[in-house]
């Protein structure tokens, strides 16, 4: 069976606890899904040292998933925010687009992105690929005079 777009978004803590699965799935007729153990175990494997990214799979493909309503960075991108670039996953897309353009290349036909307003997502079929990219970038996100770098490199045309 088909999983829902709520599960997927309720297993990657995107959507609150209060919503309910059961009932989204009552209304398009499917049973409740969970998720398999690989991706609980993808999941909790990777959220203290990426924190506050995490990792996730669905059918094959892991993405690197960022709520960017948590405030990460917010001040780096507010110094830039009259040029456009706001702290929304298209910002974070833009940024994470520099960083490989400038600092890691080898990732470029890799890395794919499927960002939205309230959630930064890059993605990957490759788990070791994504793993390596995301260890990178969180750890330049750390540094932030380098951050800040990458992010005056960043094409305003992609905020």
């Amino acid at each position: 069976m088909k999983i829902t777009a709520i599960t997927v978004f309720m297993a990657a803590g995107l959507i609150c606890s209060g919503c309910s699965e059961a009932s989204e799935n009552e209304r398009v007729g499917q049973e409740p899904q969970t998720l398999t153990e690989d991706t609980e175990n993808l999941e909790s494997e990777n959220m203290s040292e990426l924190s506050p990214f995490r990792i996730s799979e669905y059918e094959g493909t892991y993405s690197l998933l960022l709520d960017v309503d948590m405030g990460y960075l917010e001040d780096i991108f507010e110094a830039r925010e009259n040029e456009g670039l706001l702290p929304n996953g298209y910002g974070w897309e833009a940024l994470a687009m520099a960083f490989i353009e400038n600092e890691c290349p080898e990732y470029e036909d890799a890395i794919n992105f499927d960002s939205e307003a309230g959630m930064f997502c890059a993605y990957c079929s490759d788990r070791e690929t994504l793993e390596s990219f995301a260890a990178k970038f969180k750890a330049a996100c750390e540094d932030s005079e380098k951050i800040t770098e990458i992010l005056s490199k960043a094409d305003p045309d992609n905020f």
